[in-house]
């Protein structure tokens, strides 16, 4: 299967970077929920960026075991 790769190419503005983990874990929270629509396993990541480049990355795994 391959990769959905999605970009947010106007970013949210943060009053400062301590709020970035918490936002970075909602987008997370909310890209699994969008993989799980299309029956999408596998490592979901999100990645913040400011004008110097990346800065926080989190990421999760999805696994679909059949029992």
């Amino acid at each position: 299967m391959t990769p959905t790769r999605s970009f947010d190419d106007e970013g949210v503005e943060l009053p400062n970077t301590g709020e970035a983990p918490q936002l970075a874990l909602e987008l997370l929270g909310q890209a699994i929920l969008d993989g799980s629509r299309r029956g999408a396993p596998g490592v979901t990541r999100v990645e913040l960026r400011d004008q110097n480049g990346p800065f926080l990355r989190v990421s999760a795994a999805v696994v679909i075991e059949k029992l």
